[in-house]
């Protein structure tokens, strides 16, 4: 899990983060931060898909009127709609390090899996794998276990 996000030493003078503030105020840039945290933590790819605008503005501690924070993000180019998913604007290019957390995680796991299931690990390099997301361990490991 992410532990921190990158923010530009330009965050504040970029002319998105002055539009924002001038539209909305000061506290638009709170709930921006936390916009970013919370996907940092529960969307690292930076889509929100499965999730409603009112989530996001729940999630951003917006409480202005309701679809205002995040028609503003889309108005000023800090969010986007692409193919009918809201999506952080550059999310993979600001934040590389978040949005590569999934796979650096998948990789430690399968790394791990040597050390624990050295002959399962073996098998499964074999077969071309070079990490394992959660829910494929568990299903790997409790099959393998089930064979001994």
């Amino acid at each position: 899990m992410n532990k921190d996000i990158r923010i530009s030493i330009g965050f504040l003078d970029h002319p998105k983060t002055i539009k924002l503030k001038r539209i909305l105020g000061n506290e638009s840039l709170e709930c921006l931060l936390r916009l970013w945290l919370f996907a940092a933590q529960y969307k690292p790819s930076g889509k929100f898909n499965s999730l409603t605008e009112e989530d996001l503005e729940i999630a951003s501690q917006w409480h202005g009127e309701t679809g205002k924070f995040l028609d503003t993000l889309k108005a000023v180019g800090l969010i986007e709609k692409i193919h009918d998913e809201l999506v952080l604007h550059d999310w993979i290019d600001h934040n590389p390090y978040v949005t590569g957390a999934d796979d650096r995680s998948n990789i430690a796991r399968f790394n791990k899996m040597k050390g624990h299931y050295p002959d399962l690990h073996k098998e499964l390099v074999e077969q071309g794998y070079k990490d394992i997301d959660g829910k494929e361990y568990q299903r790997i490991v409790k099959e393998y276990l089930s064979r001994a």
